[in-house]
């Protein structure tokens, strides 16, 4: 169940239940293609839904075995990005790319399609940073055990 804020007009007196709804966040499993878990990995997330605003924020640990090859994230809760206008870039969300216990990578993330999250690499090995292809099972680095990604921040939603 999406939670969200009720229909609220000026004037209107807000109780408890309408103040507690605000910024509840729910945690859910996030949906990933292209990703190989791998023996004990763990996949978790938590969203919040202030209007047409998504709030989210998710972590995909690898396992044993494990690697990222292209992941692509589903939005929770079959949610769909605003087309209007369209956005390639979604300037609210940050993501990483953690080499457990050497270094992380930070990633671009922008919209594959309505519903979906695309991850990719950045280089600065010219006078600025560019994109330089999806995040690969060696691209930023070889993924392994107990390395992460991690992506936050918002997306206006339908």
């Amino acid at each position: 169940m999406v939670t969200t804020l009720g229909s609220f007009s000026a004037g209107q007196i807000l109780g408890a239940a309408d103040m507690n709804a605000i910024a509840t966040w729910t945690a859910f499993t996030p949906s990933f293609t292209g990703v190989t878990a791998g023996t004990g990995a763990s996949n978790t997330g938590q969203y919040c839904l202030l209007n047409k605003v998504l709030f989210i924020r998710v972590r995909y640990t690898l396992g044993t075995g494990g690697s990222f090859t292209n992941p692509v994230m589903t939005l929770p809760a079959s949610l769909v990005a605003t087309s209007s206008p369209v956005s390639f870039w979604s300037n609210g969300m940050q993501g990483a790319l953690v080499d457990n216990g050497v270094t992380s990578y930070p990633l671009a993330v922008n919209l594959g399609s309505t519903t979906t999250i695309n991850f990719y690499a950045q280089t600065a090995s010219g006078t600025y940073l560019t994109q330089v292809s999806t995040v690969s099972a060696t691209v930023p680095f070889t993924s392994g055990t107990s390395d992460f990604l991690e992506v936050a921040g918002w997306i206006q939603v339908n």
